[in-house]
């Protein structure tokens, strides 16, 4: 079971990117920054809730890792609409594989350990 202060480290950990972005970048435009605002806040549950139940993985801490590089690289294309929706493309690719590794691996790991398909069920609900 991982942290239940995740979620809040994450966003706080994004948000200080934010914050270097605006300062250090260019001057950046409201509704990306806004924009972010609610990736934030998507990304606050999504932690949240997945965090729960992905077993550890060596492919899914990968995955984080490039999030993460992404989140990063979002902050600091707040001035450039053209970047910034060339890097929310490239994010919503890579949460999209990491659901999908981690919607098999789940199943796979949730037949293991109980061998009720019922719980694997409420698995595949849940995503």
């Amino acid at each position: 079971m991982r942290s239940p202060f995740l979620p809040l480290l994450v966003c706080a950990l994004f948000s200080l990117f934010a914050l270097a972005g605006v300062l250090f970048g260019e001057a950046p435009r409201t509704s990306l920054l806004l924009y972010y605002c609610l990736l934030l806040l998507n990304t606050f549950f999504s932690v949240r809730v997945f965090s729960s139940i992905t077993p550890p993985n060596a492919l899914q801490a990968v995955f984080d890792a490039i999030l993460v590089l992404i989140y990063a690289g979002l902050a600091f294309s707040f001035a450039s609409i053209v970047n910034f929706t060339a890097i929310s493309a490239g994010l919503f690719l890579i949460s999209a594989l990491k659901y999908v590794h981690l919607k098999r691996m789940v199943s796979s790991y949730q037949y293991s350990c109980s061998g009720k398909s019922e719980s694997t069920g409420s698995v595949y609900y849940s995503l």
